[in-house]
């Protein structure tokens, strides 16, 4: 999955090849080059551009150059704006963005590193091993979403197959499914991490990468071949007849991680499972459903498929231990289950 950054990122640099090419056909390769020498040359002095973009556009140049002429031949001070960039990175990056921005200017970086100098690599490897976990998040964050559009296919197909008539939910109950089961998983992603990730500063970083990544996947990519459209998007709607809201992605995880935090997972022995946090996640879902038709057992069939879903993100979620660890939490319970 990409996100829209890497997906825009993806664009540019195919924009600025085929560009170069054109220019190639059209005046020769010599005259080609010494064009691309001064666009990039450009990128080293005085800028009105951000340090973020300055820096993307300069590695995407060097890779585009590679490309075209088979080398990358650095102008005076070309290196040492890569390395002092690069090696300056967190504390720019977080001036001008969110720490997300940054984890995913990092992830940039190590795709095209081969366009960077070796002064520039060793900024950068020096960086990946400080940030190591947040370099999991866009793992979880696809895992979660994944987990999340599998199990709402599970509860569309258990319902329509004890509905009178067949049919479908339309795409924006889908979407609705959808975003539920991501919000208990990160919430579950969530208790997990506080015994895996002691530091709560690390630990905050991690959860708003892996939020923020699942946002970005949800935005760029179609769900199934039934529902054809990304699992989040923007909608308006109307509070009262004169004030309409627009919501976008993930608009109640925030709702969900205050009404989930203080409640248990699981019911004790004989009580009842009413209060649980996959009693109240299980009547989220039935609730949706109910516009098509009231039927409780859903409630059941959706904690069932949650319980089962989740541990596919235990694999990903042991990366977030360091050293290694056994796991913990509603994580352990689940592994053992497992064995």
């Amino acid at each position: 999955m990409l996100s829209e950054t890497q997906a825009a990122e993806k664009q540019y640099e195919q924009s600025l090849q085929d560009l170069f090419e054109s220019i190639g056909k059209a005046s020769g390769v010599q005259k080609m080059r010494m064009m691309f020498l001064g666009a990039k040359a450009s990128l080293l002095g005085e800028s009105s551009l951000t340090k973020g973009m300055r820096l993307r556009q300069l590695v995407t140049h060097r890779t585009v150059e590679k490309r075209l002429f088979g080398r990358i031949t650095s102008l005076p001070g070309e290196e040492e704006t890569l390395t002092q960039l690069t090696s300056s990175l967190p504390s720019w990056a977080e001036q001008e963005g969110l720490p997300s921005q940054n984890d995913e200017l990092l992830h940039f970086l190590l795709t095209q590193k081969d366009s960077l100098g070796d002064a520039a690599q060793r900024a950068l490897a020096a960086e990946l091993r400080k940030r190591r976990l947040n370099f999991v998040a866009p793992t979880v964050a696809e895992a979660i979403l994944g987990a999340a559009i599998a199990s709402a296919q599970k509860i569309e197909r258990e319902f329509w197959a004890k509905h009178s008539k067949p049919g479908k939910f339309n795409d924006e109950h889908f979407q609705d499914i959808v975003a539920e089961f991501v919000y208990v998983f990160f919430h579950l992603s969530d208790r997990d991490a506080y015994v895996a990730i002691p530091d709560h500063q690390k630990r905050s970083a991690f959860l708003d990468s892996v939020s923020y990544y699942i946002l970005q996947f949800g935005k760029t990519s179609c769900m199934t071949d039934d529902h054809p459209v990304p699992a989040f998007s923007e909608r308006k709607e109307w509070t009262d007849p004169r004030l309409v809201v627009v919501r976008s992605g993930m608009a109640d995880l925030n709702e969900r991680q205050k009404q989930y935090g203080p409640l248990p997972l699981f019911a004790a022995p004989g009580a009842p499972l009413a209060g649980t946090v996959f009693w109240e996640f299980g009547r989220h879902i039935a609730q949706i459903c109910s516009h098509y038709e009231h039927r409780p057992s859903i409630q059941y069939e959706a904690d069932l498929i949650a319980c089962e879903a989740y541990k596919d993100i235990i694999p990903i979620l042991m990366k977030m231990h360091e050293p290694p660890q056994k796991p913990v939490g509603f994580l352990g319970r689940l592994f053992r289950r497992r064995a």
